[in-house]
């Protein structure tokens, strides 16, 4: 999985419509994929990872190569082979992590207890490749520096200094250890048949979504809904929740158009394309993780068929009881038990606070205050988290112009190719964009609404802001 992200990452950007401007950029873009690359993987033996590699020798040793096959147009010159200098340096002298502990012990101990230090001591050696004759299809040449890398793992070795357990009488006596290791790994287990199996069928149901107009029809209920908004905004308890919603509502009334596509993936479907995607903010996949398990809870519907804001349950069960939707909003300070008269009438909205509750299980910091869009947005801008590239478990957050605010905000599951983005959106419609209704489900965002000013931006998880 790690070279493919290697692999996708470097042809992204060079057979992007920009391209590569310069000889500096490329080695950049090799010397910090190659890192990311080598930093997903862990040593074939005891499974840890790397600490430190020498990126930046590696980098100038990249340009060297680079630079070499500009100027040499001998044709027995190989630039694969060249650029393995540069993987011999990072490797030269690079640290490893110290944890885990070794489980199998140091030659005559019988437990290792602590790691004092792990050093690479064996760069490796790296063989030799044909040349490649001039092409400017760049995946001939990640293909065969990929074999190359991947091979050279296998003749990285280090020492491991632990301070380890002997036999000794009446007990075991701590000591001095050494561990020789050799070989390293990018390639950790692929998904599952069955993981993969799901993953088709939600990707075939992204392919087909498209974006499209309301019918007349749809644009009856959306219509209603922003009547009972304008109701709801003058409460003082939610009403500014409920104000972003009327915005929004009268924004999408004047497009008489979705902003995104629904998809019609269940929980199970959407989980197995956040398993197998890629990316390399780990902590935004975890966000992605735990909103895919709540596509399709949905608010309890009254007799009446108005939806109120509380519930959520697993495939839709219409309950009247708190639920999933419930512990969102608690989750940002509210009692939506009380709102509700409990359980009786409306709730608060909630799609800023399902972004706050899938954020915090995965261990994130969260805006203080309201959990509104508002209060996301001016979070995200005043602490430079704010991008107008999306990363997976990002925030997105859609923008009303005519407010110049935002109005509505989902989490990325998943990028595509082509531009698009899929997103996990809570307090929406099960089909078309619905920003207050229903419950949780996905949405497929094109290139072009990315591009557009109806999305403002996309609010990085802090540890994933380069």
């Amino acid at each position: 999985m790690s070279w493919n992200t290697f692999k996708k990452n470097i042809l992204r950007r060079a057979d992007s419509p920009e391209g590569i401007d310069d000889i500096d950029s490329v080695a950049n873009l090799w010397a910090t994929e190659y890192d990311k690359a080598i930093k997903r993987g862990k040593d074939s033996l005891h499974q840890i990872p790397i600490q430190n590699g020498n990126v930046k020798i590696m980098e100038t040793l990249f340009k060297v190569a680079l630079i070499s096959g500009r100027v040499n147009p001998s044709p027995t010159f190989s630039l694969v082979t060249s650029l393995g200098k540069g993987v011999i340096a990072y490797w030269s002298g690079a640290i490893m992590k110290t944890i885990p502990i070794p489980i199998i012990p140091a030659p005559g101990s019988i437990q290792n207890i602590f790691v004092n230090s792990n050093n690479v001591t064996t760069p490796g050696v790296w063989t030799p490749q044909a040349p490649i004759p001039p092409t400017n299809n760049t995946a001939i040449i990640v293909d065969q520096f990929i074999m190359a890398a991947t091979i050279h793992l296998t003749t990285v070795g280090g020492i491991i200094n632990t301070t380890s357990l002997y036999p000794s009488a009446p007990s075991p006596i701590p000591a001095p250890g050494v561990i020789i290791w050799t070989g390293y790994t990018t390639l950790p287990a692929g998904p599952s048949a069955a993981t993969q199996k799901l993953a088709a069928q939600a990707e075939a149901k992204i392919e087909a979504a498209v974006e499209k107009p309301f019918t007349p029809a749809e644009r009856a209920v959306e219509t209603v809904k922003l009547e009972n908004a304008a109701v709801a905004k003058s409460n003082p308890d939610g009403g500014a929740e409920a104000s972003e919603f009327f915005d929004f509502q009268s924004f999408k009334l004047g497009l008489n158009a979705d902003v995104a596509a629904y998809v019609p993936v269940d929980s199970a479907e959407m989980s197995a394309v956040v398993e197998i995607g890629v990316t390399d903010c780990e902590a935004g996949k975890r966000v992605a993780q735990f909103a895919a398990q709540n596509i399709g809870i949905m608010e309890y519907k009254n007799s009446s068929g108005n939806e109120l804001n509380f519930g959520g349950f697993p495939k839709g069960k219409n309950i009247k009881s708190p639920g999933t939707i419930d512990k969102m909003i608690e989750s940002t300070g509210l009692d939506n038990k009380r709102k509700t008269k409990n359980y009786t009438s409306e709730g608060y909205y909630w799609c800023a606070a399902a972004v706050t509750y899938w954020w915090k299980k995965a261990k994130l910091p969260t805006p203080p205050g309201p959990a509104g869009c508002k209060n996301w947005h001016k979070w995200a801008s005043k602490n430079g988290y704010l991008s107008s590239t999306p990363v997976v478990g990002s925030a997105i957050l859609y923008w009303v112009k005519s407010k110049g605010r935002a109005g509505h905000i989902g989490i990325v599951a998943s990028i595509r190719e082509d531009g698009s983005i899929t997103t996990i959106e809570g307090n929406t419609g099960g089909k078309g964009f619905n920003r207050n209704g229903g419950g949780c489900f996905t949405k497929k965002v094109s290139a072009r609404t990315i591009a557009s000013s109806r999305v403002v931006g996309f609010v990085i998880p802090p540890s994933c802001v380069v």
